[in-house]
């Protein structure tokens, strides 16, 4: 029902909710299935998001070739989590200890204080300047009110984050590793959506695709994923879970090096989707172990939700990062500060590389101005891409 900006974010505020999913799933993953399975259990549910994720750029891209408006897409979402509503109330059941609490509400404002002052100087530095007064203000706002935050957490009685289970000896080592591949995994997502997107012959580098095209390259991530999140637990039988998170992870490190050597062909992108797909299976597979084994049952979904959040963050960053280092590449190329800079990056399929030594213009999406979508691999050009 958006029709502004500030209620479009206001909407993607109460959507963030749906992150305690994840680690409400794994916590009751822990309470309900034998030890033996629980890893497994745990990646096939992890999986999901990628599945989603898949699933979610299909959709929009088919709605995006029929339609300029953001609504059709945000109604499907809204169904489609009406309807896990009903499942869970049908099929789920809570058979692990309450241990109460209520809710932290200085730490949860305090934690989004510093957060938004860290991803708004980050975003904004190459447009203020990274050392001009605002963005040096909000670095140091972020840096404040995180020490606030720390206070805060150790002093209250049920913290919104147990500083324990972020920063101990046995989980650092585990959100760590939860944030870097957060990172990583998000800023694929930035960076593939517009390379795949991006005209060659006007910016020099791109497949000319559209938004469907995007999700179509990420099949094989999702067929890869679930393959290997369900395989996940007979690695961690015979391995351990640190060293399966090491494959899974040398995998994800192994997919980003394909795009970096080679990504001026289809098959460069489906060679890097299912390689992303098996390290990323992988990974979060054991990366949910890792996060809860230390911790007494009646804390799993506390320490999933703190990996998850810590997951979620390294995301954020990521988005804030590749859109900060994209729009300076192409400012210093030639780009219009006008033209939306944050949506390619790479090598040209024609030996160019990125950012051209030319002046040109990135066929980004603005927001609230549709623009006319990049060529299909196998259609006309459709009306709009969102």
């Amino acid at each position: 029902m958006s029709g502004t900006l500030p209620v479009l974010i206001a909407g993607r505020a109460l959507q963030g909710v749906s992150a305690a999913m994840i680690p409400l799933a794994i916590g009751m993953i822990r309470d309900t299935f034998p030890a033996e399975r629980v890893t497994t259990a745990i990646g096939i549910v992890s999986a999901t998001m990628g599945v989603g994720g898949s699933a979610g750029m299909i959709v929009t891209g088919l709605i995006a070739a029929r339609t300029g408006s953001h609504h059709p897409v945000f109604w499907i979402a809204a169904a489609l989590a009406a309807a896990g509503l009903v499942l869970v109330a049908a099929t789920a059941r809570d058979v692990g200890v309450r241990a109460g609490g209520r809710p932290d509400l200085p730490g949860a404002a305090l934690l989004a204080g510093w957060l938004v002052c860290l991803l708004l100087g980050i975003s904004q530095g190459n447009a203020w300047g990274w050392t001009s007064g605002g963005v040096l203000a909000l670095f140091g706002a972020a840096a404040a009110l995180c020490a606030v935050w720390v206070a805060v957490e150790l002093r209250v009685r049920a913290p919104l984050v147990r500083l324990g289970l972020l920063v101990g000896p046995r989980s650092l080592s585990a959100n760590v590793v939860s944030a870097l591949l957060g990172f990583s995994m998000f800023a694929a997502f930035t960076l593939i959506a517009g390379f795949v997107q991006a005209r060659p012959e006007e910016v020099g580098y791109g497949l000319g695709g559209s938004v469907l095209d995007v999700g179509l390259y990420m099949l094989p991530s999702t067929v890869t994923m679930l393959l290997f999140s369900a395989m996940a637990g007979r690695l961690a039988a015979r391995l351990g879970p640190a060293y399966t998170l090491a494959i899974g992870s040398a995998f994800a490190g192994l997919c980003y090096a394909w795009l970096a050597v080679s990504n001026s062909h289809v098959y460069d992108m489906l060679a890097f989707s299912a390689i992303q797909g098996i390290g990323f299976g992988i990974a979060y597979a054991a990366l949910g172990t890792l996060a809860v084994r230390h911790v007494p049952m009646d804390q799993s979904g506390i320490a999933s939700g703190i990996n998850s959040l810590v997951r979620t963050t390294g995301g954020s960053v990521a988005g804030a990062v590749t859109a900060s280092i994209l729009a300076g590449r192409a400012a210093g190329a030639g780009v219009p500060p006008s033209a939306p800079t944050s949506c390619a990056s790479g090598s040209s399929p024609r030996g160019r590389r990125w950012p051209p030594s030319s002046p040109s213009r990135t066929p980004c999406a603005t927001p609230g101005r549709p623009r006319p979508a990049a060529r299909a691999l196998d259609e006309p050009a459709p009306r709009h891409a969102l």
